[in-house]
């Protein structure tokens, strides 16, 4: 269960402070505990006395809580003084705690100051910083601007300065002077409104409290920022709508929501008796354990717990479509062991559908985790579904590439909705992950023709788009529509590969301006995608030098806040056709050890062909040994453990046990047994005869007579 804390004033009322987020963080599913600020003797009609909780005491609270019962996020309300603000800062550093959700209560809601200049900045200098949104209402706004605040325009005037003034993410709440329920959210740069319906009650004792306790609440569970706040006002509608009625003065909400109401069994449903799900984020957040992520903790030596939050939180996808019935799920993020992509599918040139499938059964055989399926030619759908009723891995489509043969169009001929249309097409045949190359826009075509690439776009899914945008003038439509996108995906399951159209097609064009702007906007997509709990990886580079492998890793980590990355290749030089599996298996094992969680292999045939069996196995067992080191270097568990087993075969000369432990025992097997020493040393290989020094240790630790010649 998540845990959240709040540090806040306690109101022997019930209405606010402490006891109205312990409501609210139950109802919103979460445990909850506390750290008491100051006691006050309030009810309806006023605040009657305050006394304030000594420092010393406060710190012992903090301490009994982080030392014992770590909380997923933190709440804070009111802190009366400079000195308790001061406590609180330095135990919240000390404990590295996360998810912090500010409600700065500096003025009420008649207009009163709560605190002193002191304490004012004291809270702006130290418990700011350490926060990851704030809640102020309009007067505190204004306080903190020195703006006037009367409509929506100075509201977005006041939550942008309070966002470059304090690099914090701003739930400028409506409620006051202002004649609607809408709230501001400023986060990421750019504002966002949450419309919401005034309710005309007057009982509104504890709303900030309520709200910004909801928010932590629903952070704790993994939700988005933007996520946890919609969800948090939707809740504090609902509580004001039961229109509970107790007091004087202005009274308290109803946290329950009204037992006799329907909104509180709507809220109950969601939070504790959630029993369907669309995605498998949507089912890690409402805490509902899949036979996927089941799987997949059990693969990865994990905990379903820390599983079902990494899901949650975007870190790890499970590409699971829910038509791939026959589907061995695996899970994709840099924590967990580095999956491989194998590309495959038709042409033109070479359109022998059983040949692919040759290549779909030798990559499962090999232990490719997914198949990609990129066919340019024909009739694609039998052999898509041949995939998602038969292979039991990940399989992947780029829909763009299908638009064009399905309709049998030119592509200028094609709308935008012709290319939604076959998204939806795939996704209903069952695939799994779709590559779309959401990022490129009508501002990169400016870009590639300001910034000379030798190159240009190497990408053919980004090329389509690029000429398409080119010759009938309009916005790209999987940047332009991606909101209905997202349904086509939430509906059937469907992880959104935000696709590197922009990626460098050499050396000379790594790690430039037209990659890195488009790379900000797919962290851009990745946070939407998230909040309509359709899960997301990234893709990356192809062509970029060793030197630079690692930080591009980096920049995508930070840029797209741990989705998980799907790299092709690197390749680390420009010069190897026929070789270039060798290549790519160079830059994919330090892209791998530095955060990238998914490789898409390459063939000696890349750039050359479309390859053969062959060409896949070469291809295969590259990406596996780049994928494999890459798991031991970041201490993945188990990754070493075939290693020492090899390493133990080794030191006895057992060859049997040895090809057991073999990437590709087939081809272990065929070179010794072609090349086998002579019997009266046949333990060794060809090479070292019996100056073999393993032989030779065996012999000397034995006390055994060494012989040489």
């Amino acid at each position: 269960m998540k845990t959240v804390l709040t540090i806040a004033g306690s109101d022997c009322s019930g209405g606010a402070g402490i006891q109205a987020d312990i409501k609210t963080m139950i109802m919103n599913g979460v445990y909850a505990m506390s750290a008491i600020t100051a006691l006050t003797a309030q009810n309806t009609t006023g605040v009657y006395g305050i006394q304030e909780t000594s420092p010393e005491f406060l710190d012992n609270q903090l301490d009994c809580i982080f030392t014992d019962i770590f909380p997923d996020a933190v709440k804070i309300g009111m802190l009366s003084s400079a000195e308790i603000m001061h406590h609180v800062a330095v135990k919240l550093q000390q404990y590295h705690a996360h998810h912090i959700v500010l409600d700065p209560v500096m003025i009420s809601t008649s207009g009163h100051r709560l605190m002193d200049k002191d304490a004012e900045q004291t809270l702006q200098k130290e418990l700011f910083p350490l926060a990851e949104i704030i809640t102020p209402n309009i007067p505190e706004a204004e306080a903190l601007t020195g703006l006037q605040i009367t409509n929506a325009d100075s509201m977005e005037e006041a939550a942008h300065k309070l966002y470059e003034s304090f690099h914090i993410s701003v739930l400028l709440k409506g409620g006051h002077r202002i004649n609607d329920a809408n709230d501001l959210l400023y986060t990421n740069g750019h504002g966002i409104w949450l419309h919401g319906e005034r309710i005309n009650n007057s009982n509104t004792h504890g709303t900030g409290c309520t709200l910004s306790s909801a928010i932590a609440s629903n952070l704790a569970r993994g939700f988005s920022l933007e996520d946890s706040v919609r969800r948090s006002k939707q809740y504090l509608t609902d509580a004001l709508k039961a229109q509970l009625d107790l007091g004087h003065g202005s009274g308290p909400l109803d946290h329950t929501l009204g037992k006799h109401n329907k909104n509180y069994h709507l809220h109950r449903r969601r939070i504790y008796h959630m029993t369907t799900y669309t995605t498998q984020m949507d089912a890690a957040r409402k805490g509902i354990v899949t036979p996927q992520i089941k799987t997949v903790a059990e693969k990865e030596h994990m905990p379903v717990e820390k599983m079902m939050e990494l899901v949650a939180e975007g870190k790890v996808a499970i590409c699971a479509n829910k038509h791939h019935t026959c589907l061995n799920p695996e899970g994709v993020g840099s924590m967990l062991r580095t999956k491989i992509n194998v590309n495959l599918g038709v042409s033109r040139d070479c359109k022998d559908y059983d040949i692919e499938m040759q290549k779909v059964m030798k990559a499962v055989d090999l232990g490719a985790e997914a198949i990609m399926d990129l066919s340019s030619h024909g009739n694609t759908q039998p052999f898509r579904q041949k995939l998602t009723h038969e292979c039991p891995a990940m399989i992947g489509t780029v829909p763009v590439y299908d638009s064009v043969i399905h309709y049998q169009r030119d592509l200028s001929e094609l709308t935008a909705h012709d290319f939604i249309d076959v998204i939806r097409l795939h996704a209903e045949d069952g695939v799994d992950f779709v590559t779309l190359h959401c990022g490129i826009t009508r501002k990169t075509i400016e870009q590639i023709k300001k910034h000379k690439r030798k190159m240009n776009i190497v990408s053919r899914g980004g090329s389509l788009v690029f000429a398409w945008m080119s010759m009938t003038g309009e916005e790209n439509p999987f940047y332009e529509y991606f909101d209905e996108i997202l349904d086509i995906c939430e509906e059937h399951d469907v992880t959104i590969s935000l696709g590197d159209a922009c990626r460098p097609g050499c050396l000379a064009d790594a790690t430039d301006v037209c990659q890195i702007e488009e790379l900000v906007r797919l962290g851009e997509l990745t946070k939407r995608a998230w909040a309509h709990n359709v899960q997301v990886m990234v893709e990356g580079p192809g062509h970029v030098p060793l030197d630079q492998v690692a930080a591009n890793m980096k920049v995508q980590q930070t840029i797209c806040m741990g989705a998980p990355f799907y790299v092709l290749g690197p390749l680390v030089t420009d010069i190897a056709p026929g070789y270039d599996h060798i290549t790519a298996a160079i830059g994919g094992a330090v892209a791998a050890m530095n955060g990238a969680a998914f490789l898409c292999y390459v063939t000696p045939a890349e750039h050359l062909a479309l390859p053969n069996v062959e060409d896949v196995k070469q291809g295969i067992i590259a990406s596996k040994i780049a994928a494999h080191a890459a798991d031991i270097a970041k201490g993945i568990p188990h990754a070493r453990d075939i290693d020492d087993k090899m390493a133990d075969a080794r030191r006895v000369l057992d060859w049997d046990a040895q090809f057991d432990c073999a990437l590709d025992p087939e081809t272990a097997k065929a070179i010794r047994d072609d090349r086998l020493p002579e019997d009266d040393h046949s333990d060794t290989c060809s090479m070292c005869g019996k100056f073999c020094a393993v032989r030779s240790m065996n012999k000397a630790l034995a006390g055994e007579h060494i012989d040489i010649l």
